[in-house]
């Protein structure tokens, strides 16, 4: 998937959070989910995060370790251990998660065991194909239905 499904799903995530939990620093939380949505293609040297950060995308390859379940527990248990807040782990695994769960729908694909398991998993659609530039809509049209949501449980 292309960086706006990314965003725009994580985004999506996020706004669930707020709305489930309530936290009192909201738009922290906010940032927080929408960075680790992206998080994943960190090892993408042409990724929004990847262009940041360049060297983590010489040193792994794209769709390889970052793209498994192994950074989704060691993030979650290690801000748990930190934190204790369950909130602060709900918004780093759920959009991290969901980037993976859009990958896997992709011809690419991810292999979600790795180092385990070399097996992938992955769907029929192409990335930046008619799919992935229609799923932008689908999320709109729920971000905006969260939104309104969102806005009249933090406004007084």
């Amino acid at each position: 998937m292309r960086f706006m499904n990314h965003f725009l799903f994580s985004l999506l995530l996020s706004l669930a959070g707020l709305i489930l939990f309530r936290p009192s620093w909201p738009l922290l939380y906010l940032f927080l989910g929408l960075v680790s949505g992206l998080l994943p293609d960190i090892d993408e040297s042409r990724s929004f995060l990847g262009r940041k950060i360049r060297p983590v995308g010489w040193l792994l390859k794209h769709r390889g370790i970052t793209h498994s379940a192994l950074p989704v527990f060691f993030l979650g248990f290690g801000i748990w251990l930190v934190t204790k807040d369950f909130v602060f782990v709900y918004m780093v695994a759920v959009p991290y998660s969901g980037h993976l769960l859009l990958d896997s729908f992709t011809k690419a694909g991810i292999k979600p065991l790795l180092p385990f398991s070399r097996r992938s998993v992955h769907g029929p659609f192409r990335t930046g194909g008619l799919f992935d530039r229609m799923l932008q809509f689908f999320w709109l049209f729920i971000i905006a239905f969260l939104m309104v949501w969102a806005i009249q449980l933090f406004l007084p």
